[in-house]
């Protein structure tokens, strides 16, 4: 009932399958999202409960693990928001409990873990120009002595603008992942993106993009960067 009254409901179901070289994940999250609407100030809360397995390639193992690791994560975030016309601003806490479905993991380690991430943000959405940046304090504790408790400011960053016949966007984000790395608890994640685009003709257009990821293990040495450009065509269909 998104809009109607003065009190949202929505609810959202997302399923993921994704797999590549090194990776291999799914997963199911159900989110419940219920705010205020009758103002200015808008308090919110939601839930999240999400159901996952991941499986990286191992460095240890040379392969696959033989099983992936699979987890349950239950997630509340309260939060208020300011809106004012087509702008945004508002703060959030979100704290969250990760329980695996095993208690040792293929070498031992208890990857059971608690997180509580306070976050601000702000957005703003106009005709041809759009932004949007966070920035929050993530620490998770963990049940294993061998992993130590993650501290790491995370941020995120997006605009998108147009004008005539060109279209661009550029997005620059700090997060933290999790990990079937055996001895790290989870992983910090740098990730950019930029991509210039232009119209040719009424239903076609053609341009360029470039991303890069940059992985740093915690508690460890090892880290990965991956790049990648291309070119991008779009064309649309009656």
């Amino acid at each position: 009932n998104k809009g109607q009254n003065d009190l949202s409901f929505d609810a959202t179901t997302t399923l993921v399958h994704f797999s590549s070289y090194d990776t291999q994940s799914a997963g199911a999250n159900q989110r419940v999202h219920l705010q205020w609407i009758g103002g200015a100030w808008r308090p919110f809360v939601a839930g999240d409960l999400k159901v996952a397995s991941l499986n990286e390639l191992n460095v240890l193992l040379g392969d696959f693990l033989p099983e992936p690791l699979r987890y349950l994560r239950g997630t509340i975030t309260p939060g208020v928001a300011y809106v004012k016309d087509k702008a945004e601003i508002g703060v959030s806490l979100a704290v969250s409990k990760t329980k695996y479905e095993s208690e040792f993991d293929l070498f031992g380690f208890r990857r059971d873990n608690d997180r509580v991430q306070p976050a601000i943000y702000a957005k703003f959405n106009g005709e041809n120009f759009s932004f949007a940046g966070a920035v929050s304090y993530f620490r998770a504790a963990s049940r294993d002595a061998d992993f130590s408790d993650v501290k790491a400011i995370l941020f995120e960053a997006s605009v998108a603008a147009s004008w005539d016949k060109w279209s661009g966007e550029a997005a620059l984000a700090r997060s933290a992942e999790d990990t079937s790395f055996p001895i790290s608890p989870v992983t910090i994640n740098t990730a950019a993106h930029a991509k210039l685009m232009r119209e040719i003709g009424g239903k076609t257009a053609a341009g360029i993009f470039a991303r890069m990821l940059s992985r740093e293990y915690c508690d460890s040495p090892f880290y990965s960067r991956t790049r990648t450009a291309g070119i991008e065509v779009r064309r649309d269909f009656d």
